[in-house]
């Protein structure tokens, strides 16, 4: 994500028009770097992060360039549990805060059956609107639309998805958070879908990936799971 600064240089009256102000930029070894800059001139700082890549898809879906969370399209980013907003440390039932410890229930809300632009929207929260989790459909869509190839970017396993146009995306295999633990990370990528799963109240659609598998799929709502936005 580009985070623009706008640097309005504000000369001194005895100064000429056109004079100059030069930025020394010193790196952590020491190492500067001067800049000419003009009046008025504009810094703009590119920290990384998302950007929207267009596919190609039918449906005009733009999908993240990286997970919520990440810096790069290899790194892992967040892991959310299903609903919730922010990652954290344990992701167990206990620590679900959208399961009723006293009732032992899922609570209903007509949003949870689908929390894409809800408040239940992780990818909505962090990132703000128009960004938000995918659907089941838009998942589906990137399944049979795209042309798939795992391989190896940056050290990292995963998957290149190449749009119909020719651009491209990548799912890196992060594996999941169980209570405190990272497992299948390095084999297994799982992504969450914004809509909960029609064989269980408990569990939630996913994607999952790996050299044998690529699919809609579930998990347990109180699992963390990255989230691949989509516009």
């Amino acid at each position: 994500m580009k985070h623009f600064l706008t640097m309005f240089i504000m000369l001194a009256a005895a100064m000429a028009l056109h004079a100059q102000t030069k930025m020394i930029i010193r790196d952590v070894n020491g190492n500067t770097t001067t800049y000419t800059l003009q009046q008025g001139g504009v810094i703009e700082f590119d920290e990384g992060g998302i950007e929207a890549v267009d596919l190609g898809l039918p449906s005009g879906t733009q999908w993240g360039s990286c997970n919520v969370g990440a810096l790069h399209p290899e790194d892992d980013g967040a892991y959310f549990a299903w609903g919730e907003k922010s990652d954290k440390t344990m992701y167990s039932l206990s620590q679900y805060t959208l399961y009723d410890q006293v009732h032992g229930t899922y609570p209903y809300e007509e949003t949870l059956e689908n929390i894409a632009a809800t408040a239940y929207d992780g990818a909505a929260s962090q990132l703000g609107q128009p960004w938000k989790i995918p659907t089941k459909e838009q998942i589906d869509e990137l399944l049979k639309k795209c042309s798939w190839a795992w391989n190896v970017t940056n050290g990292v396993a995963g998957y290149t998805v190449t749009g119909p146009n020719g651009n491209k995306i990548f799912l890196p295999a992060a594996g999941k958070r169980v209570d405190s633990n990272t497992e299948n990370k390095g084999t297994t990528g799982y992504f969450w879908a914004s809509a909960l799963a029609d064989r269980s109240d408990f569990e939630a659609f996913t994607l999952e990936i790996s050299t044998a598998k690529r699919a809609i799929d579930y998990e347990n709502r109180f699992s963390g799971l990255p989230i691949r936005p989509v516009k």
